[in-house]
């Protein structure tokens, strides 16, 4: 059976027409709205660990929302870092020390999500290639931004993160 051409020119000018208002009925969908954050409530601690609503940027690192974790810092020749573990019973009980070089090191370090550095100046009493499950404040900080405080030994050390 032929198909008249005048046929195929309206099916064709119907997928260009349904092509091009789909990017506009996407805008339609949904009025904007007043955006609203409250940086303290878009974290919630969570059994043993802190669930956070949107991503969080840290000196360049993306950390992807809606995801919960535990927090460690280790303690390496390569200096101090943040390391964001799965949710759920800590991997290290809390005050102990786990040493690196370990075969329970080697699998906490490779549990670890995202590795942020420390700043130099976090000096801890952690001994070098070790790592230990800390307990963090998060607090208000800027617009859109939470402050994490790390205790690392003797002092704490403050991060800027960024929600995105």
């Amino acid at each position: 059976m032929r198909v008249p051409r005048f046929v195929n020119s309206l099916v064709a000018g119907a997928m260009i027409g349904l092509l091009v208002l789909m990017p506009v009925a996407a805008g339609w969908a949904e009025p904007p709205g007043a955006e609203t954050h409250t940086p303290a409530a878009e974290y919630a601690p969570v059994g043993n660990g802190y669930c956070f609503a949107s991503s969080l940027v840290i000196g360049g690192i993306t950390i992807t929302g809606n995801r919960c974790f535990n927090f460690y810092v280790f303690r390496t020749n390569a200096g101090n870092f943040l390391g964001f573990g799965p949710p759920g019973p800590p991997i290290v009980a809390p005050g102990q020390i786990l040493r690196l070089n370990t075969p329970a090191g080697a699998q906490i370090r490779s549990r670890m999500l995202y590795m942020v550095p420390l700043p130099a100046s976090a000096t801890t009493t952690l001994p070098v290639n070790a790592a230990q499950f800390v307990t963090l404040r998060i607090g208000a900080g800027a617009a859109r931004a939470l402050i994490f405080t790390v205790p690392t030994g003797g002092q704490s050390v403050e991060l800027g993160v960024a929600q995105r």
